[in-house]
């Protein structure tokens, strides 16, 4: 597959079902890429989603004016 014109392994696998006709092979096949690539969206969406939080605390001391 690599060889043939930088084509993946998926790619030339996911032809070669094809073309024997094993439907439900190349069904399987999508859909495990689909959750793959969904999976790998979903990830990078959560890691940056709260980079544009800006998070600052703040302490009231009017409780006890003591504490430092």
């Amino acid at each position: 597959g690599l060889v043939m014109a930088g084509v993946g392994i998926f790619a030339t696998a996911l032809l070669a079902v094809l073309f024997e006709g094993e439907w439900s092979a190349a069904l399987m096949m999508a859909f495990n890429l689909a959750i793959i690539y969904g999976v790998r969206a979903l990830g990078y969406w959560i890691a940056t989603k709260n980079k544009e939080k800006d998070v600052s605390i703040t302490v009231d001391n009017s409780i006890n004016p003591n504490i430092n």
